[in-house]
Protein backbone atom coordinates (compact mmCIF):
# COMPACT_ATOMS: atom_id res chain seq x y z
CA UNK A 1 0.00 0.00 0.00
CA UNK A 2 1.53 3.44 -0.77
CA UNK A 3 1.29 6.28 1.11
CA UNK A 4 -1.07 7.74 -0.55
CA UNK A 5 -3.53 4.64 -0.23
CA UNK A 6 -2.66 4.40 3.48
CA UNK A 7 -3.69 8.21 3.62
CA UNK A 8 -6.61 7.79 2.02
CA UNK A 9 -7.79 4.83 4.02
CA UNK A 10 -8.01 6.77 6.91
CA UNK A 11 -11.13 9.17 5.36
CA UNK A 12 -14.89 7.78 4.88
CA UNK A 13 -15.58 8.16 1.70
CA UNK A 14 -16.12 11.82 0.62
CA UNK A 15 -14.69 13.30 3.81
CA UNK A 16 -11.10 13.73 2.02
CA UNK A 17 -12.35 16.63 -0.56
CA UNK A 18 -13.96 18.42 2.54
CA UNK A 19 -11.02 17.77 5.32
CA UNK A 20 -8.88 19.22 2.42
CA UNK A 21 -10.88 22.11 1.83
CA UNK A 22 -10.90 22.64 5.26
CA UNK A 23 -6.94 22.28 5.52
CA UNK A 24 -6.52 24.90 2.33
CA UNK A 25 -8.64 27.68 3.43
CA UNK A 26 -7.72 28.01 7.26
CA UNK A 27 -3.72 27.40 6.01
CA UNK A 28 -4.94 31.13 3.99
CA UNK A 29 -6.63 32.07 6.83
CA UNK A 30 -3.73 31.66 9.10
CA UNK A 31 -1.69 33.44 6.45
CA UNK A 32 -3.75 36.21 6.42
CA UNK A 33 -4.56 36.66 10.04
CA UNK A 34 -1.00 37.35 10.61
CA UNK A 35 -0.79 40.11 8.45
CA UNK A 36 -4.50 41.34 9.57
CA UNK A 37 -4.17 41.85 13.23
CA UNK A 38 -0.49 43.17 12.49
CA UNK A 39 -1.66 45.58 9.78
CA UNK A 40 -4.35 46.76 11.97
CA UNK A 41 -2.23 46.96 14.95
CA UNK A 42 0.43 49.57 12.65
CA UNK A 43 -2.50 51.76 11.19
CA UNK A 44 -4.56 52.20 14.24
CA UNK A 45 -1.58 52.45 17.00
CA UNK A 46 -3.93 51.43 19.85
CA UNK A 47 -4.52 48.66 21.61
CA UNK A 48 -8.18 49.78 22.51
CA UNK A 49 -9.04 50.52 18.59
CA UNK A 50 -7.22 47.15 17.68
CA UNK A 51 -9.70 45.09 20.25
CA UNK A 52 -12.77 47.32 19.08
CA UNK A 53 -12.09 47.01 15.33
CA UNK A 54 -11.23 43.46 15.75
CA UNK A 55 -14.45 42.68 17.52
CA UNK A 56 -16.34 43.81 14.57
CA UNK A 57 -15.93 40.89 12.76
CA UNK A 58 -18.24 38.80 15.12
CA UNK A 59 -21.05 41.27 14.60
CA UNK A 60 -22.54 39.03 12.00
CA UNK A 61 -22.76 36.09 14.11
CA UNK A 62 -24.46 38.05 16.53
CA UNK A 63 -26.90 39.96 14.24
CA UNK A 64 -27.50 37.06 11.70
CA UNK A 65 -26.37 33.99 13.63
CA UNK A 66 -29.49 32.49 14.34
CA UNK A 67 -31.00 32.94 10.53
CA UNK A 68 -28.11 31.68 9.11
CA UNK A 69 -28.93 28.50 10.89
CA UNK A 70 -32.48 28.79 9.57
CA UNK A 71 -30.87 29.38 5.84
CA UNK A 72 -28.25 26.27 6.30
CA UNK A 73 -31.19 24.08 7.24
CA UNK A 74 -33.53 25.11 4.43
CA UNK A 75 -30.70 24.70 0.99
CA UNK A 76 -28.08 22.45 0.14
CA UNK A 77 -25.17 22.74 2.87
CA UNK A 78 -22.81 21.96 0.21
CA UNK A 79 -23.95 24.96 -2.31
CA UNK A 80 -23.48 27.17 0.78
CA UNK A 81 -19.88 26.56 1.53
CA UNK A 82 -19.76 26.92 -2.13
CA UNK A 83 -21.09 30.15 -2.11
CA UNK A 84 -19.60 31.28 1.03
CA UNK A 85 -15.93 30.52 -0.29
CA UNK A 86 -16.28 32.50 -3.86
CA UNK A 87 -17.43 35.67 -1.65
CA UNK A 88 -14.98 35.12 1.01
CA UNK A 89 -11.95 34.98 -1.73
CA UNK A 90 -13.29 37.91 -3.38
CA UNK A 91 -13.31 40.47 0.09
CA UNK A 92 -10.41 39.10 0.95
CA UNK A 93 -8.38 40.47 -2.35
CA UNK A 94 -9.75 43.55 -1.96
CA UNK A 95 -7.60 44.16 1.45
CA UNK A 96 -4.06 44.16 -0.37
CA UNK A 97 -5.76 46.25 -3.44
CA UNK A 98 -6.71 48.87 -0.50
CA UNK A 99 -3.29 48.94 0.96
CA UNK A 100 -1.20 49.27 -2.00
CA UNK A 101 -2.96 52.12 -3.24
CA UNK A 102 -2.77 53.96 0.02
CA UNK A 103 -6.58 54.08 0.61
CA UNK A 104 -6.80 51.69 3.46
CA UNK A 105 -7.35 52.61 6.94
CA UNK A 106 -8.10 50.61 10.24
CA UNK A 107 -11.96 51.06 9.79
CA UNK A 108 -11.60 49.39 6.46
CA UNK A 109 -10.15 46.37 7.58
CA UNK A 110 -13.14 46.16 10.33
CA UNK A 111 -15.58 46.63 7.29
CA UNK A 112 -14.27 43.77 5.06
CA UNK A 113 -13.82 41.43 8.18
CA UNK A 114 -17.52 41.83 9.04
CA UNK A 115 -18.25 40.97 5.49
CA UNK A 116 -16.20 38.14 5.54
CA UNK A 117 -17.54 36.64 8.94
CA UNK A 118 -21.00 36.98 7.40
CA UNK A 119 -20.33 34.41 5.07
CA UNK A 120 -18.30 32.58 7.81
CA UNK A 121 -21.51 32.99 9.89
CA UNK A 122 -23.12 30.63 7.10
CA UNK A 123 -20.14 28.32 6.28
CA UNK A 124 -19.45 27.04 9.68
CA UNK A 125 -22.62 25.35 10.84
CA UNK A 126 -23.17 24.12 6.85
CA UNK A 127 -20.09 21.99 7.39
CA UNK A 128 -20.77 20.61 10.47
CA UNK A 129 -24.26 19.83 9.63
CA UNK A 130 -23.01 18.05 6.86
CA UNK A 131 -20.45 16.05 7.83
CA UNK A 132 -23.14 13.42 9.53
CA UNK A 133 -24.14 13.24 5.34
CA UNK A 134 -20.68 11.60 4.47
CA UNK A 135 -20.02 9.07 7.68
CA UNK A 136 -21.93 6.73 9.83
CA UNK A 137 -23.06 7.74 12.94
CA UNK A 138 -20.45 5.41 15.28
CA UNK A 139 -17.39 7.11 12.97
CA UNK A 140 -18.26 10.88 13.89
CA UNK A 141 -15.99 11.25 17.12
CA UNK A 142 -13.16 10.29 14.20
CA UNK A 143 -14.02 12.26 11.43
CA UNK A 144 -15.00 15.29 13.34
CA UNK A 145 -11.27 14.99 14.97
CA UNK A 146 -9.97 14.74 11.44
CA UNK A 147 -11.92 18.12 9.91
CA UNK A 148 -10.36 19.87 13.53
CA UNK A 149 -6.80 17.93 12.43
CA UNK A 150 -7.30 19.81 9.41
CA UNK A 151 -7.61 23.27 11.04
CA UNK A 152 -5.00 22.19 13.36
CA UNK A 153 -2.31 21.28 10.72
CA UNK A 154 -3.55 24.11 8.80
CA UNK A 155 -2.33 26.61 11.59
CA UNK A 156 0.89 25.27 11.66
CA UNK A 157 1.89 25.10 7.84
CA UNK A 158 -0.43 28.82 8.07
CA UNK A 159 2.01 30.21 10.35
CA UNK A 160 5.10 28.50 8.46
CA UNK A 161 4.25 29.73 5.36
CA UNK A 162 3.75 33.05 6.47
CA UNK A 163 6.65 33.51 8.16
CA UNK A 164 8.62 32.22 5.19
CA UNK A 165 6.59 33.87 2.74
CA UNK A 166 6.75 37.37 4.51
CA UNK A 167 9.92 39.01 3.21
CA UNK A 168 9.30 38.00 -0.44
CA UNK A 169 5.51 38.80 -0.71
CA UNK A 170 5.38 41.19 2.22
CA UNK A 171 1.76 42.21 3.56
CA UNK A 172 0.07 42.35 0.45
CA UNK A 173 1.28 39.19 -0.96
CA UNK A 174 -0.08 37.25 2.37
CA UNK A 175 -3.78 38.21 1.62
CA UNK A 176 -3.79 36.96 -1.57
CA UNK A 177 -2.33 33.88 -0.63
CA UNK A 178 -5.97 33.34 1.71
CA UNK A 179 -7.81 35.02 -1.41
CA UNK A 180 -6.52 31.78 -3.40
CA UNK A 181 -6.75 29.45 -0.67
CA UNK A 182 -11.00 30.11 -1.00
CA UNK A 183 -10.73 29.65 -4.65
CA UNK A 184 -8.98 26.30 -3.67
CA UNK A 185 -11.53 25.23 -1.48
CA UNK A 186 -14.43 25.84 -3.37
CA UNK A 187 -12.84 23.20 -6.07
CA UNK A 188 -12.86 20.36 -3.32
CA UNK A 189 -16.05 21.26 -2.23
CA UNK A 190 -17.50 21.20 -5.50
CA UNK A 191 -16.03 17.58 -6.61
CA UNK A 192 -17.78 16.25 -3.49
CA UNK A 193 -20.46 13.75 -4.61
CA UNK A 194 -24.04 13.71 -2.84
CA UNK A 195 -24.54 10.44 -1.06
CA UNK A 196 -28.11 9.07 -0.16
CA UNK A 197 -27.77 10.35 3.48
CA UNK A 198 -27.09 13.63 1.82
CA UNK A 199 -30.38 13.05 -1.03
CA UNK A 200 -32.28 12.18 2.37
CA UNK A 201 -31.79 15.47 3.95
CA UNK A 202 -32.52 17.57 1.24
CA UNK A 203 -36.33 15.20 1.79
CA UNK A 204 -36.23 17.02 4.94
CA UNK A 205 -35.24 20.52 3.97
CA UNK A 206 -37.86 20.87 1.13
CA UNK A 207 -40.23 19.96 4.42
CA UNK A 208 -38.44 22.94 6.48
CA UNK A 209 -38.66 25.29 4.01
CA UNK A 210 -43.08 25.60 4.34
CA UNK A 211 -42.38 26.98 7.95
CA UNK A 212 -42.13 30.73 8.37
CA UNK A 213 -37.86 31.65 9.23
CA UNK A 214 -39.43 32.73 12.76
CA UNK A 215 -41.13 29.46 13.70
CA UNK A 216 -38.57 27.50 12.39
CA UNK A 217 -36.02 29.78 14.42
CA UNK A 218 -38.26 29.53 17.82
CA UNK A 219 -38.23 25.62 17.15
CA UNK A 220 -34.90 25.25 17.16
CA UNK A 221 -34.22 27.22 20.40
CA UNK A 222 -36.93 25.30 22.34
CA UNK A 223 -35.75 22.29 21.90
CA UNK A 224 -31.90 23.49 22.97
CA UNK A 225 -33.74 25.00 26.02
CA UNK A 226 -35.17 21.66 26.81
CA UNK A 227 -31.98 19.41 25.79
CA UNK A 228 -29.93 19.69 29.05
CA UNK A 229 -27.07 18.40 27.34
CA UNK A 230 -27.24 20.87 24.38
CA UNK A 231 -28.09 23.74 27.09
CA UNK A 232 -24.88 23.01 29.13
CA UNK A 233 -22.71 23.04 25.83
CA UNK A 234 -24.42 26.40 24.83
CA UNK A 235 -23.76 27.72 28.57
CA UNK A 236 -20.68 26.65 29.53
CA UNK A 237 -19.80 27.89 25.87
CA UNK A 238 -20.59 31.56 26.15
CA UNK A 239 -19.12 31.47 29.45
CA UNK A 240 -15.69 30.19 28.84
CA UNK A 241 -15.19 32.48 25.53
CA UNK A 242 -15.93 35.32 27.18
CA UNK A 243 -12.92 34.98 29.42
CA UNK A 244 -10.65 33.38 26.91
CA UNK A 245 -11.03 34.04 23.12
CA UNK A 246 -10.26 37.72 23.36
CA UNK A 247 -7.47 37.38 25.13
CA UNK A 248 -6.43 34.69 23.25
CA UNK A 249 -6.95 36.29 19.93
CA UNK A 250 -6.58 40.22 20.39
CA UNK A 251 -4.07 39.75 23.41
CA UNK A 252 -1.62 37.45 21.27
CA UNK A 253 0.37 40.16 19.11
CA UNK A 254 0.20 42.37 21.77
CA UNK A 255 1.93 39.24 24.03
CA UNK A 256 4.30 38.67 21.57
CA UNK A 257 4.95 42.53 20.64
CA UNK A 258 5.26 44.03 24.18
CA UNK A 259 6.05 41.32 26.68
CA UNK A 260 8.33 38.93 24.41
CA UNK A 261 9.89 41.88 22.33
CA UNK A 262 9.43 39.76 19.11
CA UNK A 263 8.21 40.79 15.30
CA UNK A 264 6.10 38.82 12.81
CA UNK A 265 8.14 36.12 12.94
CA UNK A 266 7.86 35.28 16.50
CA UNK A 267 4.29 35.92 16.27
CA UNK A 268 4.16 32.59 13.53
CA UNK A 269 6.57 30.68 16.09
CA UNK A 270 3.55 31.44 18.73
CA UNK A 271 1.12 30.50 16.53
CA UNK A 272 2.81 27.01 15.07
CA UNK A 273 3.29 25.98 18.84
CA UNK A 274 -0.56 26.39 19.18
CA UNK A 275 -1.39 24.36 16.08
CA UNK A 276 1.29 21.39 17.25
CA UNK A 277 -0.55 21.36 19.80
CA UNK A 278 -4.07 20.75 18.86
CA UNK A 279 -2.33 18.40 15.99
CA UNK A 280 -1.13 16.11 18.60
CA UNK A 281 -4.54 16.29 20.67
CA UNK A 282 -6.34 15.51 17.65
CA UNK A 283 -4.11 12.66 16.60
CA UNK A 284 -5.23 11.07 20.40
CA UNK A 285 -9.18 11.95 19.48
CA UNK A 286 -8.70 10.19 16.14
CA UNK A 287 -7.31 7.13 17.86
CA UNK A 288 -8.92 6.54 20.98
CA UNK A 289 -11.41 9.65 21.52
CA UNK A 290 -14.92 6.96 20.52
CA UNK A 291 -14.20 5.47 24.38
CA UNK A 292 -14.06 8.52 26.13
CA UNK A 293 -17.63 10.39 27.74
CA UNK A 294 -17.72 12.93 25.79
CA UNK A 295 -19.90 15.52 28.91
CA UNK A 296 -16.73 15.29 31.61
CA UNK A 297 -13.97 15.43 28.66
CA UNK A 298 -15.61 18.72 27.77
CA UNK A 299 -15.35 19.62 31.41
CA UNK A 300 -11.72 18.66 32.61
CA UNK A 301 -10.22 20.17 29.13
CA UNK A 302 -12.24 23.62 29.75
CA UNK A 303 -10.77 23.93 33.12
CA UNK A 304 -7.03 22.70 31.88
CA UNK A 305 -7.86 25.23 29.45
CA UNK A 306 -8.40 27.44 31.72
CA UNK A 307 -4.99 26.73 34.01
CA UNK A 308 -2.37 26.93 30.96
CA UNK A 309 -2.88 30.33 30.65
CA UNK A 310 -1.64 31.20 33.90
CA UNK A 311 2.01 30.36 33.08
CA UNK A 312 2.66 32.82 30.47
CA UNK A 313 2.11 35.80 33.10
CA UNK A 314 6.11 34.71 34.00
CA UNK A 315 7.31 33.53 30.65
CA UNK A 316 9.77 36.00 28.94
CA UNK A 317 11.35 33.72 26.29
CA UNK A 318 9.87 32.89 23.08
CA UNK A 319 11.01 29.07 23.38
CA UNK A 320 9.36 29.03 26.60
CA UNK A 321 6.03 30.32 25.86
CA UNK A 322 6.12 28.56 22.59
CA UNK A 323 6.09 25.36 25.21
CA UNK A 324 3.18 26.81 27.25
CA UNK A 325 0.85 27.37 23.98
CA UNK A 326 1.59 24.23 22.86
CA UNK A 327 0.54 22.43 26.57
CA UNK A 328 -2.61 24.65 26.70
CA UNK A 329 -3.51 23.82 22.60
CA UNK A 330 -3.60 19.88 23.67
CA UNK A 331 -6.90 20.40 25.58
CA UNK A 332 -8.71 22.67 22.78
CA UNK A 333 -9.50 19.48 20.65
CA UNK A 334 -11.04 18.03 24.05
CA UNK A 335 -13.61 20.66 23.64
CA UNK A 336 -14.30 21.23 20.02
CA UNK A 337 -14.64 17.52 18.95
CA UNK A 338 -16.84 15.91 21.85
CA UNK A 339 -18.97 18.65 21.79
CA UNK A 340 -19.85 19.05 17.46
CA UNK A 341 -19.89 15.08 17.44
CA UNK A 342 -22.67 14.68 20.97
CA UNK A 343 -24.63 17.68 18.99
CA UNK A 344 -24.63 15.37 15.61
CA UNK A 345 -25.55 12.18 17.38
CA UNK A 346 -28.68 14.09 20.00
CA UNK A 347 -30.24 16.28 16.89
CA UNK A 348 -31.97 15.83 14.20
CA UNK A 349 -30.62 16.02 10.97
CA UNK A 350 -33.03 18.90 9.76
CA UNK A 351 -31.72 21.09 12.80
CA UNK A 352 -28.67 20.83 12.86
CA UNK A 353 -27.99 24.17 11.42
CA UNK A 354 -29.55 25.93 13.77
CA UNK A 355 -28.36 24.01 16.89
CA UNK A 356 -24.55 24.54 15.42
CA UNK A 357 -25.44 28.19 14.93
CA UNK A 358 -26.39 28.87 18.56
CA UNK A 359 -22.99 26.93 19.48
CA UNK A 360 -21.34 29.25 16.82
CA UNK A 361 -23.30 32.35 18.06
CA UNK A 362 -21.91 31.36 21.48
CA UNK A 363 -18.58 31.32 20.28
CA UNK A 364 -17.99 34.04 18.12
CA UNK A 365 -20.36 36.67 19.73
CA UNK A 366 -19.57 36.16 23.09
CA UNK A 367 -15.84 36.42 21.52
CA UNK A 368 -16.63 39.94 20.50
CA UNK A 369 -17.36 41.06 23.62
CA UNK A 370 -14.48 39.59 24.75
CA UNK A 371 -12.24 41.13 22.18
CA UNK A 372 -13.82 44.59 23.11
CA UNK A 373 -12.91 44.21 26.87
CA UNK A 374 -9.59 42.82 26.46
CA UNK A 375 -8.48 45.99 24.31
CA UNK A 376 -9.81 47.99 26.87
CA UNK A 377 -8.74 45.81 29.97
CA UNK A 378 -4.84 45.90 28.50
CA UNK A 379 -4.90 49.71 29.20
CA UNK A 380 -4.98 49.00 33.04
CA UNK A 381 -3.26 45.30 33.40
CA UNK A 382 -0.45 43.86 31.34
CA UNK A 383 -0.93 41.14 28.72
CA UNK A 384 0.82 38.69 31.44
CA UNK A 385 -1.56 39.56 34.18
CA UNK A 386 -4.15 39.71 32.11
CA UNK A 387 -3.35 36.17 31.02
CA UNK A 388 -3.54 34.79 34.66
CA UNK A 389 -6.84 36.45 35.72
CA UNK A 390 -8.41 34.81 32.97
CA UNK A 391 -7.00 31.51 33.07
CA UNK A 392 -8.34 31.35 36.92
CA UNK A 393 -11.91 32.61 35.67
CA UNK A 394 -11.88 30.01 32.97
CA UNK A 395 -10.61 27.00 35.13
CA UNK A 396 -13.55 27.80 37.49
CA UNK A 397 -16.10 28.03 34.56
CA UNK A 398 -14.97 24.60 34.07
CA UNK A 399 -15.52 24.07 37.74
CA UNK A 400 -18.46 25.43 37.51
CA UNK A 401 -19.58 22.91 34.81
CA UNK A 402 -19.83 19.53 37.01
CA UNK A 403 -23.20 21.27 38.78
CA UNK A 404 -24.60 20.71 35.07
CA UNK A 405 -25.91 16.49 35.71
CA UNK A 406 -27.11 15.92 32.32
CA UNK A 407 -23.98 17.37 30.23
CA UNK A 408 -22.06 15.50 32.97
CA UNK A 409 -23.26 12.27 32.43
CA UNK A 410 -23.47 12.90 28.60
CA UNK A 411 -21.47 9.95 27.03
Amino acid sequence: MTLLQKVRAQFPPGLLPLWLAGFISTSGDEISWIAFLWLLYDLTGSKMATGLIWSLQFLPVILFGLFAGVLVDRLNRRRVMMVADLARAFLVATIPLLLVSGHLKGLHLGIIAFAISGFTTAFMPARDAFVPELVEKENLTQANALIQGSHNLAYLVGAGLAAAALPLVKLPGLFYMDALSYLASFVFIWRIKESHEARETAKSVTSEAELPPFQSMREGLVFAMRDGRIRGLLLLTAVNNLFIMGPAIVGVPIYVRDHLQQGPAGLASIEASFAAGMIVGSIFLHRWGRRLPKGRVILIAIIFDGLSFIPLLWTAELWASMVVIFIHALAIPFIIVPRTTMIQEIVAPRMQGRIFSMINLAVFGLTALSAALTGIALEWVSIGELYAIIGVLAALVGLAGWTLRDLRRAR
